[in-house]
């Protein structure tokens, strides 16, 4: 299966169906436009001045003011969902699982999610459940760094951990493919395509009330008759029309970014079978992945598989490519069958056996991952992370208080009399509480491994969410002042600032970042020649070393700009730098990560900086960024 090749050819259809999707609202336009006339036609109001066809004025009033009904609708639909994943939730009836959930299917669910995100290198998003008995799940919201996944209670009861990590790894597909915000963009564009049906039925409602009540005149029931209830009968037509082609192109786009999905997640996990397992339950479960929820229709072209069933059209109106399809886009020579009936998996593990808590779970899956032959992936390096972080500092990373002591804990100086005046000063600003838990997470764990640190900052961020806007306000002021406390910022407290309290502004203060493209990296020399330096830097203490690894770089990916060394950086320039290039296209941003992954491995070894300034690099793009290990030469 060549992921490469599905993923071009993939992009190619996708950007034929917008295209076609945005002729579609143009046909739309028209056909109102025909309605109009023929409205005015019949009324006989309008007869002797639009005595033809085509008329410029007529047709201009009608296409602005369709224009505008359409993109009205949408942007209400678009500003109801404008804080992601909440308000996809809401639509839904999603129940957020709280990161100290006791209950032990969800607690796996959680653990699965936090595995694939420290894998992609994206903070742990959200999870909710539907209460549905269908195995589902979708991911929901505008970027990679603030969005949420949701399994439907039957994915959670029926699938076994690996399967688990299968869909896991497909919805994690549609946030490095850009499915989510293009799936946003579907669900606000459909919904003005309904706004012209929605239009004719309200029209036609009304008039007919009007009529029958009598508020008629004796001329406007002559004329109005055929006249405006004929307009509203064919606004109706057309606009059922619009809302059938804008199904079927959005299906077919919809189709597309799941096979794109599937392999995503076979290439991220290296474990087809999880995945082909997970839809084969999906055909043999009585419920299929059915979500009964009225609002299921509108938002099932987000859902691992099917969530309406069999409907009229199917092959052009549905979201998902068939189960077998699938399977055997997978592996050619899977057979496809399906066991007829699959009973709710009442145990931890899927295998009809009982056990007391997840550690023993989770031991067992370790185990049979280690005899089995599976090639490295990015998920087993997150595996290996998990194991590696202890279990209470686990714990402390999903609850929001103690998510706070974490990043404090990791501010703090290892320079001991700069740690005391630290010491002194948080003492007198934080709550006796607070300060104690501090203090006794510093004496358990006096020097945490430096490789540990973005994975278990990436485990907080989501639990740090769920402060208040107040508490978030004190965070990031003792945030604040403890890396300004020596006025000299370094590359992890730069990660803090950068990721941490970017994030939390965004979703807890609703601080809304930079929005304009740039499509030209001529436009951004200074920029790349800033953060190229950074990286030779953050490589090697040795200046011509350093030199040499960032000429290396720029003659091979940067060959056409003019770049050059920078002796001095800072972090506020790096800072405006990274605010800069994150408004390149997709394609630059792309080229920019190709470009800065080689010369961190260019010298075949990664330092603690190399990897903190990749990850933030990764950040500020939206980009998921798979985990590196620190090493030395070879």
């Amino acid at each position: 299966m060549n992921f490469f090749e599905y993923h071009k050819q993939s992009n190619r259809k996708v950007f034929a169906l917008s295209v076609l999707l945005f002729f579609n609202i143009l046909v739309i336009v028209f056909l109102v436009y025909c309605t109009t006339y023929v409205a005015l036609f019949f009324s006989g109001y309008m007869y002797n001045i639009y005595n033809t066809f085509f008329h410029p004025k007529l047709f201009l009033v009608v296409s602005i003011s369709t224009f505008s009904i359409i993109l009205l609708a949408s942007f209400l639909k678009s500003l109801s969902l404008r804080d992601g994943a909440p308000s996809v939730a809401a639509d839904l009836n999603g129940v957020l699982i709280p990161p100290t959930t006791t209950n032990l299917k969800e607690r796996r669910a959680l653990n699965v999610v936090e595995e694939i995100s420290i894998a992609a290198g994206i903070p742990v998003p959200r999870v909710y459940i539907l209460e549905e008995t269908g195995i589902n799940a979708f991911v929901a919201g505008h970027k990679p760094s603030n969005t949420a996944i949701f399994f439907t209670k039957g994915a959670i009861n029926n699938l076994t951990r690996s399967e688990l990590q299968g869909i896991t790894a497909h919805e994690f597909g549609h946030i490095s493919n850009g499915d989510m915000r293009l799936n946003m963009i579907l669900v606000s564009m459909l919904h003005g395509l309904l706004a012209i049906y929605l239009l004719g039925k309200n029209g036609f409602i009304m008039q007919s009330i009007s009529f029958r009540v009598g508020r008629w005149s004796k001329k406007d029931r002559q004329v109005g008759i055929p006249g405006f209830l004929f307009m509203s009968l064919l606004l109706i037509i057309v606009g059922y029309i619009g809302v059938l082609l804008g199904r079927i192109l959005k299906s077919a786009i919809s189709r597309e970014r799941e096979f794109l999905a599937d392999s995503f997640a076979v290439r991220f996990t290296r474990d087809k079978e999880a995945v082909i397992n997970a839809l084969k339950k999906v055909g043999g479960l009585i419920t299929k992945g059915t979500i009964l929820h009225p609002s299921g229709e509108e938002y099932n072209h987000f859902f691992f598989t099917d969530g309406i069933g069999e409907i009229m059209f199917g092959r052009y109106l549905s979201t998902h490519p068939s189960l077998n399809k699938r399977i055997k886009r997978l592996d050619p020579n899977d057979d496809c069958s399906f066991v007829e009936y699959y009973r709710y998996s009442d145990d931890l593990d899927g295998q009809y056996l009982s056990f007391n808590n997840e550690i023993v779970a989770n031991q067992k899956y370790i185990e049979s991952r280690k005899k089995s032959e599976v090639s490295y992936s990015h998920l087993a390096f997150a595996e290996f992370y998990m194991e590696k972080i202890p279990e209470d500092l686990k714990k402390m990373s999903g609850n929001s208080f103690d998510a706070r002591i974490i990043i404090f804990d990791f501010l703090l100086s290892n320079d001991p009399v700069t740690f005391q005046k630290q010491m002194s000063i948080l003492k007198q600003n934080l709550d006796y509480f607070t300060y104690e838990a501090l203090v006794k997470l510093k004496k358990s764990y006096p020097l945490i491994d430096s490789e540990l640190k973005i994975p278990l900052v990436e485990l907080s961020i989501s639990s740090l969410y769920q402060l208040s806007e107040y508490q978030y306000d004190f965070f990031r002021d003792v945030v604040k002042s403890m890396i300004s406390f020596d006025h000299k910022i370094d590359t992890f407290e730069f990660l803090i600032m950068s990721i941490v309290l970017r994030r939390c502004d965004e979703v807890i203060s609703k601080k809304q970042q930079r929005s304009k493209t740039c499509n030209s990296l001529s436009q951004m020399q200074q920029q790349i020649s800033i953060l190229f330096t950074a990286l030779a830097q953050s490589g090697s203490d040795d200046i011509s070393l350093a030199k040499s690894a960032f000429i290396k770089c720029a003659e091979r990916y940067f060959s056409l700009l003019s770049i050059e060394f920078i002796d001095v950086i800072n972090y506020h320039l790096l800072d405006r730098t990274l605010t800069d290039l994150s408004t390149l296209s997709e394609k630059m941003k792309t080229k920019v990560m190709e470009a800065a992954e080689y010369l961190i491995l260019s010298d075949n070894k990664t330092t603690v900086d190399e990897i903190q300034l990749f990850r933030i690099l990764g950040d500020y793009f939206d980009m998921i960024v798979p985990p590196m290990k620190i090493s030395t030469n070879q």
